[in-house]
C-alpha cells in the first residue's frame, strides 16, 4: 500500500536510465521539478526562461528522459514536483472520486493525474478511458482534450510514441481550448498517446498517457 516516484531522473549523480521495469508501486514518474527542469526528452519546452542558469538545474544524462522511458515499454503517470527551494511552480494534478488520502492514492495508481506549473485544469479520454488508462482495441479511439489554462493557451501538442502527431492553435486568445482528435494511421501493436499544453507565459501541463494495444482489423 505505497507508492514509490521516480525523482530527477536526469541527474548523473541522482538520476536512473530506466533499465529496470517498474514495480507495481511506481505507477508514476516526475516529469518536471520546480528546482530543476522538465525530464521530457532532450530540448523539450520548459518553463524557465533559461536552462541550467543556475545551480538547481544542473547537467542532464540523456538516459534519464522519460521519453527513454516510454520507449522501453515502461508505463508511467507524469507528476511534478518541488524541491527545498521551489514553492508554487509544480503540481501534481490527481483525477480522484473525493478529497480523501485513500481516493487520490487510488487516483495516483491508476495514473490519472497530470504534472503542471499553475493551476491549469486538464481532461483526457478515449471514449470511457480516461488518462493513464490501458485498453484493447481494433482501432484507436477519438482523443478528446479540454484545457482550461491560467492564461491564454498558444498550443496543446498531442504526443504519439514520442512523436508530436497533432498540434491545436487556438486562432483567437482563450483559456479554454477542448478538440478531438482521430488517428487513422496506426499499426497493429502498442501505441501511448499524452498532450502537452503550453500558454503564452509559459507554464505548461503534461498529461498521463494513455496505452492502447492495437490488433489486426477483423475481415
Amino acid at each position: 500500500n505505497a507508492i514509490t516516484i521516480p525523482h530527477t531522473s536526469t541527474s548523473p549523480v541522482m538520476g536512473t536510465d530506466f533499465g529496470h521495469v517498474p514495480d507495481a508501486i511506481e505507477p508514476v514518474v516526475e516529469i518536471y521539478q520546480g528546482c530543476r527542469y522538465t525530464t521530457e526528452h532532450a530540448g523539450a519546452p520548459d518553463p524557465r526562461q533559461t536552462r541550467d542558469s543556475d545551480p538547481y538545474g544542473g547537467k542532464a544524462q540523456a538516459a534519464g528522459y522519460i521519453w527513454n522511458a516510454l520507449s522501453k515499454g515502461h508505463r508511467y503517470g507524469f507528476i511534478a514536483s518541488s524541491d527545498h527551494l521551489a514553492t508554487h511552480n509544480s503540481y501534481t494534478c490527481v483525477w480522484a472520486e473525493d478529497f480523501s488520502t485513500k481516493a487520490i492514492h487510488a487516483a495516483l495508481a491508476k495514473r490519472q493525474c497530470y504534472a503542471a506549473t499553475d493551476a491549469i485544469q486538464c481532461r483526457m479520454h478515449m471514449g470511457p478511458h480516461p488518462m493513464g488508462s490501458e485498453f484493447t482495441a481494433e482501432e484507436v479511439p477519438p482523443l478528446e482534450v479540454d484545457v482550461v489554462g491560467t492564461t491564454d493557451i498558444e498550443r496543446v501538442d498531442v504526443i504519439r510514441d514520442n512523436r508530436i502527431v497533432f498540434v491545436r492553435e487556438p486562432k483567437e486568445p482563450t483559456r479554454r481550448v477542448s478538440f478531438r482528435f482521430e488517428d487513422v494511421r496506426v499499426e497493429p501493436g502498442v501505441h501511448y498517446y499524452y498532450a502537452r499544453v503550453i500558454q503564452t507565459d509559459r507554464n505548461i501541463a503534461w498529461i498521463s498517457p494513455i496505452w492502447v494495444t492495437v490488433g489486426e482489423k477483423t475481415r
